[in-house]
């Protein structure tokens, strides 16, 4: 191909026309003018620079393009590489369409950078993104940066190279797998897993004899250790068994065995089991305020296990509450109330028809109990409760029946009533009563009550009918009392009074109709005369019988008068001494005493009563109504 040669001169001439021009010769600056038309199809400058008339520049192998400043800014290699020697400066944008990018990019702020492409690696001091999001083409939320600064995951990062908080705190939820070690975890406020299933923080495998055991220690320097664990099969807190120990002091302090029994410083055979000191404060407290009010203690007066309130000043109380309600209490000063919040005695029922019930299995069963304000003792025997006895509000006691008439009532067929005396001989110590055939009876029983002597039978009409004889000294049916040898007692003359005031008289003990009976030896020896007698009420100092008085006075209510003769003679040339009896039928108040009062108009010793081993005298009485 043939070139000009650019000249000054062709320059000046303002018409070039080639295939091929060099200008290698041109030595300094040419002028072009601006109207100037040049028409070449290549042009090579100093022999490394060629423009084609495609508007291709081409340089020769290795060679730079630069500025007067910087000659080697640009530098193509033969195999086209450029190399950029100076930071390019892309003020209208960077467009990559195809291949890659080597070395480190740097480009000035940009308002917008629409597309990298597909990096293989990106490196960056700094991000800076105003409310976009950060993601994948498959999730192009991931992440997001708001204007205040917040970045919010919405997929759980994973950090493979492990997770460094030096400062600040995480909020919300911190999501990790497994892991084989977590060395630090810093200082936590708080520590919350959570989980649909079972969420599994540590596991830590024990070995067959051995204990699995997480041991904590409070940080602050000291040396006291806590273990936690699970016992192996031949650990001594038993296989699956969690236990707390106080590994300082190598005591187990509790322990929770795999059927769900607890042991408080034991091993634990029951629901809960734990081992306490004979002391009085080992045990369980219920505290107040800093203070115990209330629990269970082992005292060591005897194996004593205390339940209940210990306030020293003594204002709290122990309930026991079933089915939502209160049912016992034990108030403050030992009275248990049931039924009541207020109990006033050492045990205090309340309730409507309160009672207590005692159980014999297999046998009779008993009830105490408060009906309408009686007391009433029943049993079950055995298929339906039966009453058998009722003390009433006004002190009546019914045995076999609820409505006693009497302070003591005893009804039921066939019942009977026994008085016994310990104190009495054998086999007269028991007393009977009982009714038969509309009468009455009552007698005496041998010891086993199966046996006895006579007794006494009492009818409707009130006859009286006894097997023996009634006997005996004073009573409230017969008294008797008998002068002995006392001697000679002078009957006073013409006066009345008693010949002897201890033996001569009748006791009578409750007020009725008597009748008195008396049987006097007179004596009228060598003289003549009379002598009297009559009754006289000493208690009240009164006659008896004292209406209707004659010369000698008093009458008696049931006889033909109160005076009675005992002997008459008017010779006194006879020696007389006889035995009489007379007899009085008298009625009475309660607790009266009658004196046997006699006259005698002969004013002699020889006028008297005697009473020796001759014959003596007695006072009989019979109350008959």
């Amino acid at each position: 191909m043939s070139r000009t040669k650019l000249t000054q001169n062709s320059i000046a001439a303002g018409a070039i026309n080639a295939n091929t021009m060099f200008a290698a010769d041109v030595v300094g600056p040419h002028a072009i003018a601006n109207t100037s038309t040049y028409s070449v199809n290549e042009l090579l400058v100093g022999g490394t620079i060629l423009l084609d008339n495609t508007g291709n520049i081409q340089i020769n192998n290795g060679g730079t393009i630069g500025s007067t400043g910087d000659a080697d800014a640009i530098t193509i290699a033969s195999n086209g590489v450029v190399t950029m020697n100076q930071i390019p400066v892309l003020s209208a944008g960077l467009n990559v369409s195809g291949g890659t990018i080597a070395g480190t990019l740097s480009t000035a702020a940009q308002g917008s950078v629409t597309s990298l492409g597909t990096l293989t690696t990106l490196t960056v001091d700094n991000i800076i993104i105003n409310g976009t999001n950060i993601g994948h083409t498959s999730d192009t939320d991931a992440i997001a940066i708001s204007s205040g600064g917040v970045v919010t995951m919405n997929q759980i990062p994973v950090f493979s190279a492990g997770l460094n908080v030096s400062g600040g705190t995480i909020a919300g939820t911190l999501s990790t797998a497994a892991q084989g070690n977590i060395t630090s975890v810093g200082t936590l406020t708080g520590l919350a897993v959570d989980s649909s299933g079972t969420a599994v923080v540590s596991t830590f495998t024990a070995s067959s004899s051995d204990a699995a055991v997480v041991r904590i220690t409070n940080g602050e320097g000291t040396d006291h250790l806590w273990d936690l664990g699970v016992g192996g099969s031949g650990h001594a807190v038993g296989e699956n068994s969690f236990y707390l120990r106080d590994q300082t002091t190598g005591a187990n302090r509790v322990i929770v065995n795999s059927s769900g029994n607890v042991g408080i410083g034991a091993t634990p055979t029951k629901k809960l089991s734990a081992s306490i000191g004979l002391n009085d404060t080992d045990g369980f407290s219920l505290n107040y305020s800093g203070d115990a009010k209330g629990g269970v203690l082992l005292h060591p007066n005897g194996g004593e296990l205390r339940m209940g309130s210990f306030n020293s000043s003594g204002t709290y109380f122990t309930t026991f509450y079933a089915n939502n309600s209160e049912r016992i209490r034990i108030v403050s000063g030992g009275n248990v109330g049931i039924g009541t919040t207020a109990a006033s005695e050492l045990i205090h029922l309340n309730g409507s028809n309160c009672g207590i019930r005692l159980e014999e299995p297999g046998g009779y069963d008993w009830r105490i109990n408060n009906d309408g304000g009686n007391l009433n003792f029943s049993s079950d025997d055995p298929s339906a409760w039966s009453d058998k006895m009722t003390l009433t509000n006004d002190g009546k006691v019914g045995i076999g029946l609820t409505t006693p008439l009497r302070h003591l009532h005893v009804s039921g067929a066939g019942y009977e009533m026994t008085l016994s005396n310990t104190s009495m001989s054998t086999d007269r110590k028991n007393m009977n009563w009982y009714l038969s055939g509309d009468k009455a009876y009552w007698r005496m029983l041998n010891d086993a009550g199966n046996a006895g002597g006579g007794g006494i039978e009492l009818d409707w009409s009130g006859n009286l009918k006894a097997d023996g004889a009634i006997t005996g000294g004073a009573s409230k049916m017969y008294g008797h009392l008998g002068s002995g040898s006392i001697g000679d007692s002078n009957v006073p003359y013409n006066s009345w009074g008693t010949a002897n005031s201890d033996y001569y008289i009748w006791t009578l003990p409750e007020a009725g109709t008597y009748l008195l009976l008396a049987s006097m030896r007179i004596r009228l020896w060598d003289v003549g005369g009379m002598i009297l007698s009559r009754l006289y009420n000493n208690t009240d100092s009164e006659l008896v019988g004292a209406s209707g008085a004659s010369s000698f006075p008093g009458t008696h209510t049931g006889g033909s008068g109160g005076v009675r003769m005992n002997k008459e003679n008017r010779d006194d040339a006879f020696q007389e001494n006889v035995q009489i009896s007379q007899q009085w039928i008298i009625t009475v108040a309660a607790g009266k005493t009658i004196h046997h009062q006699m006259f005698s108009d002969n004013n002699s010793t020889s006028s008297s009563i005697q009473s020796d081993t001759n014959g003596r005298n007695s006072h009989i009485w019979y109350r008959i109504g």
